[in-house]
């Protein structure tokens, strides 16, 4: 019976507890994190308080133990996945950042979109390349893998390429085809940036 109740309160109580844990170890604090943990087993031991509940009292330490170890693999997981991702956004796109900042010096300059960049590629070529990379980071954190301050600032990169009129207009000729970039443009608000463009 108690172990029943322990387990309806454990499924119950590890939604609230796993946002705890993860804001305090996303903060990096260790004695906050202890304290909390302490604290979670010491209502855990108020349950049960009969002497004759020692097997009980083991099992909701090894339950405890499991739940934070199974939980810090995850997260040191997920550290390894954001990590790897990050590396290679940040690669791609430094390989894209010289084309693009010509492309906006040439569309501020009133050059043709004629002109090779490196690798004889064209300006629509680096700009379909760009607008994947962006639709995929999007993508990486709708699904949770990249944190929303990460993506707060690819967003203002994103929108200071996007004052540039040949990228907005190319962007903006691909919206028809959102599906295809998992919902990127709509989150991005082309229209909103519309004054903007220079």
């Amino acid at each position: 019976m108690i172990i029943q109740s322990f387990t309806l309160f454990y499924y119950l109580f590890t939604l609230t507890y796993t946002k705890l844990i993860r804001k305090f170890y996303i903060q990096r604090s260790t004695w906050s994190l202890l304290g909390l943990s302490i604290a979670f087993f010491g209502v855990l031991l108020s349950m049960f308080q009969s002497e004759g509940q020692r097997t009980e009292h083991i099992t909701a330490l090894i339950a405890i133990a499991t739940f934070y170890i199974a939980l810090n693999k995850h997260w040191i997981e997920q550290d390894a996945v954001f990590r790897s991702l990050f590396d290679a956004f940040n690669e791609r796109f430094s390989k894209l950042n010289d084309d693009l900042n010509l492309i906006r010096a040439n569309s501020m300059s009133g050059v043709a979109s004629d002109y090779k960049l490196s690798d004889s590629r064209t300006p629509n070529q680096v700009m379909q390349d760009y607008l994947n990379l962006c639709a995929e980071e999007y993508f990486w954190y709708k699904k949770g893998r990249i944190e929303k301050k990460i993506w707060d600032s690819w967003t203002e990169g994103i929108r200071y390429y996007l004052k540039t009129r040949i990228i907005y207009d190319y962007f903006k000729a691909q919206e028809v085809e959102d599906k295809a970039y998992y919902g990127f443009l709509k989150e991005i608000d082309l229209k909103s940036l519309e004054d903007k463009v220079i």
